[in-house]
């Protein structure tokens, strides 16, 4: 009998022991969680790319950026903001990440309220049609599940760059370019024409969807007007996505702007794209930069600040940008 009860005395201590052991993993899971989460407490996808961004955004002087331009690797391939300040005297800056989601493209637009106060927010709309959940892009049921509830799980790449500076994060060769990237590379689209007029309409993520009214939401609050607009790409761009993204704007009073559709611009798909017709590169951001700085100066009557010495570091970069252009 007293081998039996030193038995259950140690199965309770192994029992107690384990109980004691996970409820303090789970104190130091929620207190990590609670460290790794961003102030704004923010749902978002890619935790790096967005304290990245927010950290390039807080670099520039504060209330000096007129326009801020957000989405996927889109809007970093066909906006200049050295260009049009050139051509037209307003600031703006490139706050796209690759693969950008809507969760992380709402949480980058409050982070730029911190610092500035844009008078128009532009939204390249091809991250509306990409899954905002990482569960979407997981097939680890319990990782999803834990994601919903613990912080740490989902933030959890915040500890690779929770010591990381922030000017280490925002070193890099293009960083006067305000985000946009240049790209010289040519590698024709040759699938002729692409945007067919149709009555089909591709159903824009439902997440991302509640995201875009936050974020016009969160504009109008703030005095800024949201504007979506939409990159030259045949490989990512359909008439059934222009229809449904047409359908919100006019449902929620929102301008939007289909450059898909406009042959003013010009694009020529055998020179003005760096792979088949996916992003444009330099040549073609150029002339999308032309038209979209001229359609913004005019329809909000944007200030040309050329002549303003507070902006002479934008002088002296866009006169860079200039000479080396061509």
């Amino acid at each position: 009998m007293k081998k039996e009860s030193g038995k259950w005395k140690t199965t309770l201590k192994m029992a107690a022991g384990s109980v004691g052991f996970l409820a303090g993993l789970c104190v130091v899971l929620i207190l990590a969680g609670r460290f790794l989460c961003r102030k704004s407490n923010a749902d978002i996808y890619d935790t790096t790319a967005v304290r990245t961004k927010d950290a390039e955004v807080k670099n520039e002087v504060k209330d000096t950026i007129d326009v801020v331009f957000l989405g996927d690797s889109e809007c970093y391939s066909s906006f200049n903001p050295l260009q049009m300040f050139a051509e037209h005297g307003y600031t703006s800056f490139i706050c796209g990440t690759s693969a950008q989601r809507m969760c992380d493209s709402y949480a980058i637009l409050q982070a730029a309220f911190e610092t500035q106060t844009p008078e128009v927010v532009v939204l390249e709309t091809n991250c509306l049609f990409r899954s905002v959940k990482s569960k979407g892009d997981s097939k680890d049921y319990v990782l999803d599940r834990l994601s919903d509830h613990v912080e740490i799980f989902k933030n959890h790449s915040r500890w690779k760059d929770a010591f990381v500076s922030t000017n280490s994060l925002t070193k890099k060769k293009d960083e006067k370019n305000r985000g946009f990237i240049k790209r010289s590379t040519v590698k024709p689209y040759e699938g002729g024409a692409y945007m067919h007029a149709s009555e089909e309409r591709k159903s824009m993520d439902a997440d991302a969807e509640k995201y875009l009214l936050l974020m016009k939401e969160y504009c109008e609050s703030h005095g800024a007007k949201l504007v979506l607009v939409s990159s030259p790409s045949p490989k990512n761009w359909t008439y059934a996505k222009h229809n449904s993204v047409s359908d919100w704007a006019q449902e929620n009073a929102v301008t939007y702007e289909d450059l898909n559709l406009n042959d003013a611009l010009g694009i020529d798909w055998a020179s003005d794209t760096k792979d088949g017709g996916d992003h444009l590169n330099f040549d073609g951001a150029k002339k999308v930069s032309a038209y979209v700085g001229n359609w913004l100066s005019e329809a909000y009557g944007l200030k040309d600040k050329r002549n303003n010495p507070d902006y002479k570091h934008w002088e002296e970069d866009s006169v860079e940008y200039a000479s080396a252009r061509n």
